[in-house]
């Protein structure tokens, strides 16, 4: 950080201005500074362009006393005309202009998605459509909407408080942006009242979320601890007492669990500030290490082994060459195009083989593999499995089809020498690795499918079990043939490496995913748990989503895998469903998500104003209205209206299914009291409560 401010005046003179420095190079659209007094507008702050940097300056010629009713005030300007205000410093101190950095500093920063970690390597791309929340000293400052091009517009918090105050926080749980599009977020770095500069960069705390949190949640956040250190204008606005809240250690923990402190740009210093000559830090990036950045494709980075690559290629073309295993597992559904027609010319062969396994292994192996009766015909061309398999390989094609191309979403910021901060989006990387363990286990059964087209397949498969398929100490009846065996042939007939190396890359994505839901997705979880009225149940609909292969066995993709390998491997393979069942005992950090007190919950009335207490414990009264309602699928978020659409076709089979019984009292309940949100409801939570 830099030190004492060197003026570049003279020391006998009284200061009579007021300078603030703004990192970065260029005009930042929809921001200003002005100094006001008692909330009246005194004097708007000019810019002066300067390398590197901006400088600020405005008169302010005051006695001590009029110092206390001067505040200097960021502006951001309202889509639809006015200004908000947000205070920055109450008795700004006049000083003269410092050779170096001046006393008062705002950082402009860019918010970007840390994207999941490849080969030791983290990347970086546009965050996806959301919502950025700044605290400042514990308290929330801003809250920004961010769009799919990366523009950022403020939400007006002080309007959204008053409401809240008066009506309650149900009131203020969806907030509507009104400032106009921006480029960057300003955040105070360093100000001056009494004394020496204060750096204040490290009580900046930046979270970002997908969902835009409820009120009370943010309450649940707010601390007030250092709310004194605060303009008097915003404390009056919070609420807060200057004393604080109740246990503000327990708010802060919660909240610095949430978000990322930008303690990490403290290191400004005025030689470089964060030119060219500044390189990228930890938690943070010069925009010159910053790469391309296009609009956001979930669906198709989620489908890559490194979906930066896809984040950022502007030609759509993110999936070619070796990142996505959907090349691999087009490339196994084509060589098997066919492959039941072809049985017939390995009948023959397979034929000689099977009376050489007979004096071999004798005849009751045929029990235990494949009988006569089992050998494949020209019949089988057309049945299930042919079908099934054109049917993937069609939808693997059409997935691998390029995306659309995009522009740079970021080349107007590279020339202006501001930091990117990198935010973590867990969500997405959990995604990401829920459809990784996916392809993998699909590559993996396509695998085991098409080595039973190798000609050699069967006796390749009777001669493992029989002479490799036991521990190492234990004698076989046909050890002695075992060096007789060429085990690289035998190996391949059975694509035991490719299959190996599949299975470790599941047990490697299932137990990531794991470490994720252990600890760092705990908290971003509350931001769904913690959503209110009908936007409550996109926390399970996400939550589902999330388990998907968890508890499912890899060898049930893999009807090879020897005995042998199946109980070296149990435990990695049963890890999923372990972890899930730690959860379902109250022994992991999720647990707290769908642990209800059944005595509570009987005696809880159903109610939608229910609200949570940042904790993200269940809300049996809020449960029990949601199941209640009879809404249409308008009424309910995007992200929910997929989901009720299969529960409206699931009730409705359901309910046909009890006019056809014939009892009179349950077709009374099923009209009266069986919703499609009840029943959706029920397949939310079937497998967590």
């Amino acid at each position: 950080m830099t030190g004492t401010c060197i003026s570049a005046g003279s020391p006998c003179k009284t200061p009579e201005k007021l300078y603030v420095e703004v990192a970065g190079t260029g005009a930042h659209s929809g921001y200003g500074l002005i100094l006001e007094k008692k909330g009246e507008l005194i004097s708007t702050l000019s810019m002066e362009q300067r390398q590197w940097h901006q400088r600020y300056e405005c008169g302010y010629e005051v006695n001590a006393a009029d110092r206390f009713n001067h505040t200097l005030t960021l502006t951001i300007e309202k889509e639809q005309g006015g200004i908000l205000r947000l205070p920055l410093l109450d008795r700004p101190h006049p000083s003269r202009l410092s050779a170096r950095t001046q006393p008062n500093l705002l950082f402009p920063i860019y918010p970007l998605a840390e994207m999941p970690n490849v080969n030791g390597e983290s990347g970086h791309a546009l965050l996806r459509p959301g919502y950025l929340y700044v605290f400042w000293k514990g308290i929330l400052w801003r809250e920004l909407q961010n769009d799919e091009n990366g523009k950022l517009r403020d939400v007006d918090l002080g309007s959204y408080r008053e409401l809240a105050k008066n009506e309650g926080t149900l009131a203020a749980d969806v907030r509507q942006p009104v400032g106009k599009l921006l480029d960057t977020l300003w955040v105070p770095a360093r100000l001056q009242s009494v004394g020496d500069p204060s750096w204040t960069i490290g009580d900046i705390e930046v979270a970002w979320s997908e969902e835009q949190w409820s009120w009370s949640y943010i309450e649940s956040l707010e601390s007030g601890q250092e709310i004194v250190q605060l303009p008097a204008s915003y404390r009056e606005m919070t609420g807060i007492p200057s004393y604080g809240k109740p246990q503000p250690q327990v708010i802060n923990e919660r909240r610095k669990a949430r978000c990322v402190s930008l303690e990490m740009l403290g290191n400004y210093e005025y030689r470089r500030r964060f030119g060219p000559d500044k390189r990228s830090g930890r938690g943070w990036l010069s925009f010159q290490d910053v790469g391309t950045c296009r609009r956001r494709d979930p669906s198709r980075e989620k489908e890559a082994s490194n979906p930066t690559i896809v984040a950022q290629a502007l030609e759509g073309n993110g999936l070619d060459n070796n990142n996505t295993l959907l090349q691999d597992i087009r490339y196994e559904l084509e060589r098997m195009e066919g492959f039941a027609c072809k049985a017939e010319e390995t009948l023959e062969f397979a034929g000689g083989l099977a009376g050489w396994v007979d004096e071999l292994l004798g005849e009751d192996w045929r029990a235990q593999f494949a009988s006569e009766r089992d050998t494949p015909t020209e019949n089988t061309a057309n049945d299930k499995s042919e079908i099934a398999r054109s049917d993937l390989l069609l939808e693997v094609r059409q997935r691998l089809q390029a995306g659309t191309s995009d522009k740079d979403q970021v080349a107007h910021l590279r020339t202006r020498h501001i930091p990117a901060i990198l935010l973590p989006d867990v969500l997405f990387e959990l995604e990401w690795l829920t459809a990784q363990t996916t392809l993998h286990l699909t590559y993996l059964s396509t695998i085991a499918q098409a080595a039973q087209g190798h000609p050699h397949f069967k006796s390749a498969m009777l001669v493992h079990s029989a002479i490799f398929d036991h521990k190492g100490y234990e004698r076989g009846p046909f050890d002695d043939y075992k060096y007789a065996v060429d085990t690289t042939k035998l190996d391949v007939a059975l694509r035991k490496g490719d299959r190996e190396v599949c299975r470790e890359k599941c047990y490697e994505l299932i137990q990531r995913r794991i470490t994720l839901l252990e600890d760092r997705a705990i908290p971003v979880f509350k931001d769904l748990f913690e959503l209110n009225g009908l936007r409550q149940p996109i926390a399970l609909a996400t939550f589902n989503t999330l388990f998907t292969h968890l508890e499912t066995s890899v060898f049930q993709f893999d009807p090879l895998v020897s005995k042998v390998e199946r109980e070296k491997e149990a435990y990695r393979d049963h890890a999923g469903a372990e972890f899930i069942k730690r959860i379902s005992l109250g022994k992991e950090g999720l647990s707290v998500f769908f642990k209800i007190d059944s005595d509570t919950s009987n005696d809880q009335v159903a109610t939608g104003d229910e609200i949570g207490d940042g904790s993200g414990q269940p809300r049996p009264g809020l449960l029990k209205w949601l199941q209640t309602l009879q809404i249409e699928k308008g009424d309910l978020p995007k992200a929910l209206q997929e989901q009720y659409e299969l529960s409206e076709w699931e009730r409705e089979k359901v309910y046909d299914n009890i006019k056809k019984m014939g009892d009179p009292d349950l077709l009374e309940w099923g009209a009266a009291s069986y919703t499609t949100m009840g029943q959706l409801m029920a397949d939310l939570s079937s497998e967590l409560y």
